[in-house]
């Protein structure tokens, strides 16, 4: 259901923007993936199952640069979130290069629809 993705620095309109526009045209909609528990849900079993065992949620870590879908599927799930600035808020949230402390704090503010704990610029290892 994303909205919007971000490739190589330049934002493309994704099949969650059609949906959303058929949607509001009356048209009857299925959403499945992010930020629904079920895409959660089964990433987890997902890894368990690689894993060969259980894996508690506090070391779970969603990281993204979506609030809508990443972040709020996070919030839902009952795990942690890590933002990534430079994705599709870098407009918003970044000054070139380095992250827009009062434009991030905006964005995370009291009352806003998902929170992280922590962000980051870029995704680096």
């Amino acid at each position: 259901p994303d909205l919007v993705v971000d490739v190589g620095g330049r934002l493309y309109p994704c099949a969650g923007a059609i949906a959303d526009l058929y949607q509001g045209m009356g048209g009857p909609v299925f959403w499945a993936g992010k930020p629904h528990a079920s895409a959660y849900r089964t990433a987890h079993e997902t890894a368990e199952r690689i894993r060969g065992g259980p894996i508690d949620h506090q070391r779970i870590l969603v990281i993204g640069d979506a609030v809508r879908t990443d972040l709020e599927g996070a919030k839902n799930f009952g795990v942690d979130a890590l933002f990534i600035a430079s994705g599709i808020r870098a407009a918003e949230v970044m000054t070139g290069e380095e992250i827009d402390a009062a434009a991030l704090a905006r964005l995370f503010a009291d009352g806003a629809e998902a929170t992280a704990v922590g962000a980051m610029a870029y995704l680096r290892w």
